[in-house]
């Protein structure tokens, strides 16, 4: 007669692996990020490999061993330009994925999107007044109608 107190199979095994498969999955993304951002960097009107790019990199913490750009410009485009706009990119990611999940476990639906609070549509009202109130070349506040007819009509639905 089996034990009420017998462990199964599937709790045993999760006891042998001790970091399991979200640890293992988050290690490798987290890889997959790093290795995607130094790509990325390096891409671009002036390519840099990316050794040189992690060269640049590393260098201020001190190592030294890997390649820096032969370009002085190279590397000082990496630093103001490149570098921010990746540093930017991933924090906008991340922020993106957490309100993801925020709205998936608020509402308790894993198929949970903006939609569904009415986000994109407040969003893109917003988005109409902001493009409406920009000033344009003219400066008079208004796009004109003969380069965007959408400006005029998220005018009107600003005002309305």
């Amino acid at each position: 007669m089996p034990s009420d107190f017998a462990v199964s199979a599937p709790a045993r095994r999760r006891r042998s692996d001790p970091l399991g498969m979200p640890a293992l999955l988050a290690v490798g993304l987290t890889i997959a990020l790093l290795a995607a951002l130094i790509i990325t960097t390096g891409v671009g009107q002036l390519n840099v490999p990316p050794a040189q790019v992690l060269g640049t990199l590393l260098e201020p913490l001190g190592i030294r061993g890997l390649p820096l750009p032969e370009l002085e410009t190279a590397q000082r485009g990496l630093w103001t330009i490149r570098f921010p706009r990746a540093a930017m990119a991933a924090i906008v990611g991340a922020a993106l994925a957490v309100a993801g999940l925020l709205m998936q476990a608020i509402f308790g639906n894993p198929l949970a999107e903006p939609g569904v609070v009415g986000v994109s549509s407040g969003a893109a009202v917003g988005a109409g007044c902001a493009s409406s109130s920009v000033s344009t070349r003219s400066g008079s506040g208004r796009c004109p109608r003969s380069r965007s007819s959408q400006g005029s009509a998220s005018a009107w639905s600003c005002t309305a």
